[in-house]
């Protein structure tokens, strides 16, 4: 037997790499519940025992800590990958389909669960295992194989995960690409059952144009303006904390991250004041010397997101150390709508805060933009929160909590509109990468001739019902 390559060492190889994961795939290796279980199993052996290897890459990389990483990178995929080994067999089970009284007599109707086929996952770099194994998690519960495109703005994490992918898991159905745009601009030339890209709006249209040459269907995770509303009958305490939480974990780089907070106009000095003494709570008077704030991933966007302060007022925060990649966190008060940091997803410890004296003018506020991929309600009104679900639209909505609802094993996640389409985690995520195929079976031994010609208006009254 021909050995197989344990990675994807060049562009050249990208074509006969997809081949090779199609041949395995066709070869049905992966369709039983024993190999998804095994390799789900192998995943979190993985976690597992390379947690220290995980964590020091990610330290490297964004100076990400160990708490953040452990709950954010590890912890959320280990418990997808156990959910779905223990749920895999229930969820391939056939649906059965109900039928007329006098139609299914002789006859039945089940759905059945196709594997797509060849997924490629292109990864993010703001969580790389978590943004790259978590989607794995979804295209192995289903029995596809895959390509997978850690993003190269972390070198030192998609390093590990090409050499521990091939390591722990099945190398003839997973391989692994490093490297920048040749190599991603090569992976979309070829043809894929299914493609989940997580990033932004503007690389998530070049995916999809790509995809759209051979009717590939696609998941994409991108992002938004997630807004933070604080209402004054919410605990104004433990919103503080949960908002700064949102905020500034991983220095505010996360996809469902609180972009904005849009504050009640009779809370609004008391609140800020609040998220200032939170931050020094959380990071202490010096954040660039906590071990618990991350660093900006590169200098470029270091640049973006502190010109994003110009001309306003400054809470809190506001430093900069370009040679540490540093930003501290930073609170920006009465902001205008019309200001440049108002205008696109943040993706930085930055947080714009804004004024609202009633919910129309929230509600209208977030309506005028793209729908976002989450949005906090800060209220202790069950009518204002479900007010609020109703008459507006995002990817997921966290009440009286920020980020959590991304931690929930069998929950959705997944955005609408410019934040993104599809979803996975769970059982969405086994339908994202399957095909749910309609079986009839009908008795040969039973053909009323009521369907075949010549017709008649009797024959037509009596077709719904014995078919």
């Amino acid at each position: 037997m021909v050995p197989v390559p344990s990675q994807v060492d060049s562009t050249e190889s990208i074509p006969s790499t997809v081949k090779r994961l199609r041949e395995y795939f066709e070869s049905g290796a992966t369709q039983s519940s024993t190999w998804r279980e095994e390799q789900l199993s192998a995943l979190v052996t993985m976690l597992e025992v390379e947690e220290k290897a995980i964590l020091d890459a990610l330290a490297k990389d964004i100076r990400k800590c160990t708490f953040e990483g452990h709950l954010s990178e590890i912890f959320s995929v280990k418990n997808e990958a156990i959910e779905a080994r223990d749920e895999v067999s229930a969820w391939m089970k056939p649906e059965k389909i109900p039928m007329s009284l006098i139609g299914g007599i002789a006859a039945s109707t089940r759905v059945v669960h196709d594997p797509l086929g060849v997924g490629l996952i292109i990864g993010a770099w703001n969580y790389p295992i978590m943004l790259t194994l978590g989607p794995l998690v979804a295209a192995i519960s289903a029995g596809n194989t895959a390509l997978l495109k850690p993003s190269e703005l972390v070198p030192t994490c998609a390093a590990l995960i090409s050499r521990l992918v091939p390591q722990y898991l099945d190398k003839n159905a997973f391989a692994v690409v490093e490297g920048g745009i040749p190599e991603t601009t090569e992976i979309l030339a070829q043809r894929f059952d299914h493609i989940f890209f997580t990033g932004s709006p503007p690389v998530a249209k070049i995916v999809m144009a790509a995809a759209a040459k051979n009717l590939t269907p696609v998941v994409l995770e991108l992002g938004g303006k997630s807004p933070a509303i604080v209402c004054a009958d919410a605990n104004l305490g433990t919103a503080a904390r949960r908002v700064a939480w949102g905020k500034f974990f991983n220095a505010g780089q996360t996809c469902i991250g609180v972009d904005y907070a849009i504050i009640e106009d009779s809370i609004y000095d008391e609140f800020l004041d609040r998220l200032a003494s939170t931050v020094q709570d959380f990071y202490g008077p010096l954040p660039q010397q906590s071990p618990d704030f991350a660093r900006i991933v590169n200098e470029a966007n270091l640049d973006r997101i502190h010109q994003l302060t110009d001309g306003q007022e400054i809470v809190i925060g506001g430093q900069t150390d370009r040679d540490d990649l540093y930003l501290a966190p930073t609170i920006l008060r009465d902001v205008s709508p019309d200001s440049p940091v108002m205008q696109d997803e943040i993706f930085g410890p930055v947080l714009p805060t804004m004024r609202f004296s009633d919910l129309d003018e929230v509600i209208s506020f977030i309506n005028a933009g793209e729908k976002p991929l989450a949005q906090y309600i800060f209220s202790g009104s069950r009518q204002k929160q479900d007010r609020i679900i109703a008459e507006t639209s995002s990817g997921a909505v966290g009440i009286n909590d920020t980020l959590s609802q991304i931690l929930i094993p069998g929950a959705p996640f997944g955005g609408v509109g410019q934040s993104g389409m599809g979803a996975y985690h769970g059982y969405d995520g086994y339908l994202a990468y399957t095909h749910r195929r309609t079986v009839l079976t009908r008795s040969a031994a039973v053909d009323p001739p009521v369907r075949y010609p010549p017709y008649s208006d009797l024959k037509a009254k009596l077709t719904g019902w014995l078919l």
